[in-house]
């Protein structure tokens, strides 16, 4: 086998001002919000901005159909859009926290023993704002477990259509 090696002035390097203010944000809570919010995630280049995470005060992911609102917050006062590719390197992170800065567009998540960098994904002015949906009244609720909930959908995953993006409708009487 050869293996190009690289020389001192081949490496990549980057720049960043780390006297940004800093959060520090809890590894399994962040690794938690990729897994939930992936669900709603945009998998087509549609609307690029739709394939990331809308971090702040909390997270948002829609794919245009699906939304996913979560209300942990990652950067307090805050707004950045991870992409799929940086999210997945954070779900490699081990250990308890994680500190985390933004300097412009540069992200920096900082562990002990790991150091994440990356840009943040274009187009956060695009990303819909979505959080209107949850100021609309609902006249009518309905408390289901979980887990039953899980297990119906499950089978009906066998009839579900494709071209419906997988749309499953619930009446409640």
């Amino acid at each position: 086998y050869k293996v190009e090696l690289l020389v001192d002035g081949d490496f990549p390097s980057y720049t960043f001002d780390e006297s940004v203010p800093s959060v520090t944000v809890d590894i399994a809570t962040l690794k938690k919000v990729f897994d939930v919010n992936s669900s709603a995630i945009a998998n087509e280049m549609l609307m690029p901005c739709l394939t990331g995470f809308n971090v702040g005060d909390n997270v948002v992911t829609t794919d245009g159909v699906k939304m996913c609102l979560n209300s942990t917050s990652v950067l307090p006062n805050e707004r950045a859009l991870i992409s799929q590719d940086l999210a997945e390197l954070l779900n490699g992170l081990s250990g308890d926290k994680v500190k985390v800065q933004k300097d412009g567009v540069k992200l920096l998540f900082t562990t002990p023993n790991v150091i994440v960098f990356g840009p943040e994904l274009d187009g956060i002015e695009d990303f819909p704002d979505i959080s209107s949906v949850l100021e609309i009244p609902y006249d009518d609720h309905v408390e289901v477990k979980k887990q039953a909930l899980l297990d119906t959908l499950d089978r009906l995953s066998l009839f579900v259509d494709p071209v419906d993006n997988n749309g499953v409708r619930l009446t409640f009487k």
